[in-house]
């Protein structure tokens, strides 16, 4: 898909941020550089991306999250142990 976007800036390390909304903020820019006949495409895309929003299903709480690093020495064992938690130690 071809998508009509401003660069926004450059920044230090030579990365181009680009936008979107600052572009279609400003139709009068569009039709100045010519390109007033994507205008349309763009309006759709915008409500195709906003009726995809309103039905996206909702996020999950970011409260506790469990599995993401909580209480991890719990499930370990004891720092004193080298070797991998509570399970016993194999000898070769």
């Amino acid at each position: 898909d071809r998508v009509l976007v401003m660069v926004k800036e450059i920044d230090d390390m030579g990365r181009v941020n680009l936008t979107r909304r600052r572009l279609l903020a400003d139709e009068n820019k569009v039709r100045e550089a010519g390109l007033a006949e994507a205008l349309p495409e763009e309006h759709e895309r915008d409500n195709l991306i906003a009726t995809l929003a309103e039905n996206a299903p909702p996020a999950p709480p970011r409260g506790d999250r469990f599995g993401h690093g909580g209480d991890r020495d719990r499930d370990r064992g004891g720092r004193e142990r080298r070797f991998g938690g509570d399970r016993p130690r194999r000898d070769r």
